[in-house]
């Protein structure tokens, strides 16, 4: 008999609350509380056969050595927040997504000292999250540029708010840096086409040739990338000659 929702959504509800101690005993954070309130609305999720939960502004209390642009930021002073949106099925299907929705946004305001030693405000912002590909007649739904399924990007509602409302300027860090397959000349031509271009610029990109160009190198390029990473559910890890590990090093490496 499948596990009852009642268990699942428990066991998500542990597992951040367990977080929620680790990083409160080695001091990342400020305050916690936005895990046990998720925890706690996960537990008592309201939707049939889903999990879900909401962090709100889980502020960190100090960032790495990180260059930044402007330079005279005090990194001591700058104040990443997070914030997560995550919904799930309690019993997904095999092979398909376990998510059904997933907002990640992270938020980074800062400070530096500008002309005639005035204050100057300045923000940074990523947003992670699943593009909704239901009602795809929809063109809020089906945009020009290309969405992937999860997709991770600098800016987006909340860094075009903080400039809006603050007056304040973008800032740059040099972090984080984000895993992504491999790319040579022919499938980097073809990351620009789909990002930087609209797509009826580039209706070629469904014409059999070009098909066959970009499906080769994938082939050859991702396969792999992709078969090499399978590997780290695989019984003998270690046995790859591409190591998980390296080409994506959040996987947990136990297995090393």
């Amino acid at each position: 008999m499948p596990p009852k929702d009642d268990y699942i959504r428990s066991r998500i509800a542990i597992n951040i609350e367990s977080l929620a101690e680790i990083l409160d005993k080695n001091q990342v954070v400020v305050d916690t509380g936005p895990l046990y309130k998720a925890a706690g609305s996960c537990r008592n999720y309201f939707k049939s056969g889903m999990w879900g939960y909401t962090v709100e502004n889980l502020i960190f209390r100090r960032l790495g050595d990180l260059k930044t642009i402007p330079q005279n930021v005090d990194i001591r002073d700058i104040v990443l927040e997070l914030s997560v949106f995550a919904e799930g099925f309690c019993r997904p299907a095999n092979g398909h997504d376990p998510l059904s929705t997933l907002e990640f946004n992270i938020e980074i305001h800062a400070e530096y000292i500008g002309l005639n030693d005035s204050i100057e405000k300045c923000d940074s912002a990523w947003h992670l999250d699943r593009h909704d590909d239901s009602g795809q007649d929809n063109p809020a739904k089906n945009p020009e540029f290309l969405h992937p399924a999860y997709h991770i990007h600098f800016g987006g509602r909340s860094l075009e708010n903080a400039i809006g409302n603050n007056n304040s300027y973008i800032l740059i860090l040099d972090s984080p840096r984000i895993a992504h397959p491999p790319m040579e000349a022919v499938l980097g031509v073809d990351f620009v086409l789909t990002n930087f271009l609209n797509a009826s610029m580039v209706t070629f990109r469904d014409e059999g040739n070009y098909i066959s160009i970009i499906k080769t190198m994938q082939d050859w390029i991702w396969k792999p990338y992709v078969e090499s990473l399978f590997c780290m559910w695989q019984p003998n890890p270690t046995q790859s000659p591409w190591k998980p590990i390296n080409i994506w090093p959040q996987l947990c490496s136990h297995h090393y």
